[in-house]
């Protein structure tokens, strides 16, 4: 994910056989997991912000030192410029967003299941980026990960109301387009089509990945981070 950002701005993304990876019930990084995190990029002194996702579109900002994102804080986007402050979502199924304004030296991650797709928490991470530090849209990087993708991800009727845009018919069966939801709100936004990629990995299709949908409520959580050197 890294190589699409400047020098100095990581992005990681875990499969089920990382050490980043989340088994089940385990909500954030062991401390013997942030301490590997923490070596793998030869970063001493780091910080991990932990969110208690809850799909909505509540977006946090960590400023080290004054922070206004306390630990386990209800949200699913965090955003901060603080150096070597690890900030990360956990997804099984559910879309990652990786933001980066390489102007401002700032990042930013979302959380984007069905539910914070349907009250635009990409948009709104976006937006709170252009507020807090002052980003410009166009100006922004944005990078799409690993995530349920149409082949699998068939849904109710009710999700052609909630989606008009993004639903895919085959006969009697209704898909949700779960990044293609977010792409387009992302370039409602401002974002430039050049500037937004996606890595079109299907976590349902790919057993490297943790799957709710194939796997059930028992699943582990694939763990999207990033963070800024000094």
């Amino acid at each position: 994910m890294s190589d699409f950002f400047p020098h100095g701005i990581h992005a990681i993304f875990s499969d089920r056989h990382s050490r980043f990876s989340l088994p089940p019930g385990q909500l954030s990084l062991t401390p013997a997991q942030e301490k590997a995190a923490a070596a793998y990029l030869s970063f001493p002194d780091s910080v991990f912000i932990s969110l208690r996702q809850v799909h909505g579109n509540q977006v946090c900002v960590y400023d080290r030192g004054v922070s206004v994102c306390p630990p386990r804080l209800e949200a699913d986007a965090c955003l901060t410029k603080s150096p070597r402050s690890w900030i990360g979502v956990r997804t099984a199924d559910c879309l990652p967003v990786f933001l980066c304004d390489p102007q401002n030296r700032c990042v930013g991650i979302v959380h984007a299941g069905w539910r914070g797709t349907k009250r635009a928490i990409a948009q709104e991470a976006v937006a709170r980026m252009c507020e807090v530090f002052g980003s410009k849209p166009a100006e922004l990087t944005a990078v799409l990960g690993p995530c349920i993708r149409p082949c699998c991800y068939t849904v109710g009727p009710e999700f052609c109301d909630f989606f008009p845009e993004d639903i895919l018919r085959q006969g009697q069966r209704i898909a949700f387009d779960l990044a293609g939801a977010n792409i387009r709100q992302l370039l409602q936004s401002g974002v430039r089509e050049s500037r937004l990629h996606d890595c079109r990995v299907c976590t349902c299709c790919d057993a490297r990945f943790f799957s709710y949908r194939r796997e059930g409520e028992g699943c582990g959580r694939n763990l999207a981070l990033m963070v800024i050197e000094d």
